[in-house]
């Protein structure tokens, strides 16, 4: 029970991201484990037009604020990783 309530509010969390706030998501759960500049490359691969680094920067806050992802180590050292 207490499962099925989360996989709901992750769900409609989801579905209130922005098509880019999703691509990002999308690409850090398919990465497993990624680098900023990493996931920034393939996101201005994936999208047609992409937002600024700072605006990205500002997406992945929200992300974890949302706890859909979680950002480990400083600036030059940070992975990102999905939440389970």
């Amino acid at each position: 029970m207490v499962l099925e309530a989360k996989m709901e509010i992750k769900q409609k969390t989801l579905d209130r991201l922005t098509p880019d706030q999703k691509t990002l998501y999308s690409i850090i759960t398919d990465a497993e484990e990624i680098t900023p500049p990493e996931l920034y490359d393939r996101y201005q691969q994936q999208v047609e037009d992409p937002k600024t680094e700072r605006t990205v920067r500002n997406y992945l806050a929200k992300l974890a604020q949302y706890n859909l992802i979680e950002m480990d180590g400083n600036t030059k050292a940070r992975v990102y990783r999905a939440k389970p």
